[in-house]
């Protein structure tokens, strides 16, 4: 599971770190899924670096989970389209991952689609049935 905010550093003027680190991180990634929900197709280079810079850091913090949950559901069939492989696969794993730790079965779902596709793409079919099949088990739970 990921840490939650890190204890309070008090700075100065009583500027909590951790409470501000968690709002500029919180902003990130409501402008990555802006930008992102704004583009018809893959998103700009530019857009797709941020996003994934903000994702390498919100995914370690549980307070973030819900943002950076949706911001990896809105960016998956982008850049599987595009055709990001393993680069991509890493965010997923991480995200399926940090699904798990927060008993987020609908994401852990959506999530090993995306993987599992992903996975098909670069012929690693045993992965790819493993992960899928875990995803058709929880949707079927859910149905």
């Amino acid at each position: 599971m990921t840490s939650s905010l890190p204890a309070p550093a008090e700075g100065p003027n009583g500027a909590d770190y951790g409470q501000l680190f968690a709002a500029y991180m919180a902003g990130a990634l409501e402008t990555s899924l802006a930008r992102v929900r704004a583009e018809q197709g893959q998103p700009s280079d530019r857009d797709r670096r941020q996003a994934w810079h903000a994702l390498s850091y919100a995914l370690k913090v549980d307070l973030l989970w819900p943002l950076a949950c949706e911001l990896l559901l809105v960016l998956a069939p982008k850049l599987e389209a595009a055709g990001f492989r393993e680069d991509w696969l890493a965010y997923l794993q991480r995200g399926m991952d940090e699904a798990r730790a927060h008993g987020d079965r609908r994401a852990l779902a959506e999530l090993g689609f995306h993987a599992g596709t992903i996975y098909r793409y670069l012929d690693r079919h045993d992965d790819a049935d493993a992960v899928l099949l875990e995803s058709r088990q929880i949707a079927a739970a859910h149905a």
